[in-house]
Parts: C-alpha cells; sequence; structure tokens
C-alpha cells in the first residue's frame, strides 16, 4: 500500500531543492558581470529550465488575501516575528520569503 505520508514528504522535498535551485541561478544571473554575455546566456538558460519544473509560487495579491484570512488575529498584535513565526511554516515553498517579508511589514505599519 502506498504510504501517502511519505510521498508528500518527497514532494516537499523535491520542492524546496528545485526553489533553492531557481534562487541559485537567478543570483548567478543578478551577479553575471555584463560583458560576459556567453556566460549570462547560459545562466539565463538554466533558470528558465529550472523554472519550468518549479512549483507555481503565490503572487503579492494571494498572500496578502492568505495571510489576511487566515492569520487576522496574529495580525492584530502587529508584532513581526510573531506573525512570520506562524506565517512562514505554512507558506514555505508556496511563496517567497521576501514578498511574505514585505507584506508582513505593511501589515504591520
Amino acid at each position: 500500500m502506498l504510504d501517502f505520508s511519505k510521498v508528500r514528504r518527497v514532494i516537499v522535498i523535491y520542492n524546496q531543492v528545485i526553489i533553492k535551485s531557481l534562487k541559485t541561478a537567478k543570483e548567478q544571473i543578478d551577479t553575471c558581470p555584463d560583458d560576459r554575455a556567453e556566460l549570462k546566456q547560459e545562466y539565463q538558460f538554466r533558470y528558465d529550465v529550472i523554472k519550468e519544473y518549479a512549483p507555481a509560487m503565490m503572487s503579492e495579491d494571494e498572500i496578502r488575501a492568505f495571510i489576511s484570512e487566515k492569520f487576522a488575529d496574529v495580525i492584530a498584535t502587529k508584532n513581526k516575528g510573531a506573525i512570520m513565526k506562524e506565517i512562514m511554516p505554512v507558506l514555505k515553498s508556496k511563496a517567497d520569503g521576501k514578498a511574505i517579508n514585505m507584506i508582513v511589514a505593511e501589515l504591520c505599519k
């Protein structure tokens, strides 16, 4: 019999590896000097291929709506650390951490 908890764990790990690879490829593109066009093109190709296999990430609007709906009680505290502690395990591998951080900071104002 198929153990779905193990399958789910494998999928989560797979998504984490793909997302990490995507971020690494993006950093390579951003840090590559402009005079190294052939290298930058190789990095862009690698990024495009990895992006094809990456899980779909939530948009900023989707993140904002999700946080406002599911974590309204925590947001009311205006404690950014507590909010991030609650939100990050839920949205890990579903949304970009920088985008989450930016939205939480905005909601704490």
